[in-house]
Parts: C-alpha cells; structure tokens; sequence
C-alpha cells in the first residue's frame, strides 16, 4: 500500500471517527440530543466514503456517492428534527437519488469497476 492509499485511509477513518464522537458526545452529554449526534455520524460517514471513492475512483463516482448519501442524511434529517414529516424526507431521498443516478448514466462507465 502506498503512502498515497494510506493516507487517504487514515483521513477516512479519522472522518468516521469523529462522527463516532458526535454520536458519543450526544449519549453521554447535555450538549445536544443523541439524534443530533445520529445525525452528525451520519453526516460524516457520508463525507468519508464520498472522499474514499473521489481519491479512489474520481470526481465524477464521488459526486453521485455523495448524492446518494445526502438521500438518507435527508430521509433522517427530517423527522428525527421534527423540521417535516417522514414523507417528505422520502421525497427529497428519491429525488436526490433520482439525480444521482442520472448523472450516473450521463457519466456512464467511468472505471474498470463498473
């Protein structure tokens, strides 16, 4: 492995152990409720993996990674905020997605992995 491929192993897991941290601080603390620490986690595991596949497999898989994350931050931004019903969290999840995978056809096959 080399200094390039750990480094952007160690930044990842660096990411998604500071969203473990949000979601302990929010158990364990006063600061904030443990579903603002969920969300937190899961935030930063969506920034983490889109950074994995942008460093890994480029701009463009990176791009429709992170689309597909923010579908589920949005799906449980929602009703763990009381900001708007389920329903509509499932709304802009499918259409996040729905961007995500069009762009994914647009691009078409970008790597050997496809």
């Amino acid at each position: 492995m080399g200094g390039q491929n750990r480094a952007v192993a160690a930044v990842t897991v660096f990411l998604i152990g500071i969203g473990v941290l949000i979601q302990v601080i929010g158990l364990l603390t006063d600061l904030y409720s443990y579903k603002a620490g969920f969300l937190g986690l899961l935030a930063a595991v969506v920034v983490a993996i889109s950074f994995l596949v942008y460093h890994r497999r480029g701009a463009r898989d990176a791009t429709v990674v992170f689309l597909l994350g923010l579908g589920l931050v949005l799906q449980v931004f929602g009703p763990l905020t009381d900001l708007y019903s389920y329903k509509v969290g499932f709304v802009g999840l499918v259409a996040s997605w729905v961007v995500a995978i069009t762009l994914r056809v647009y691009y078409g096959r970008s790597s050997r992995y496809d």
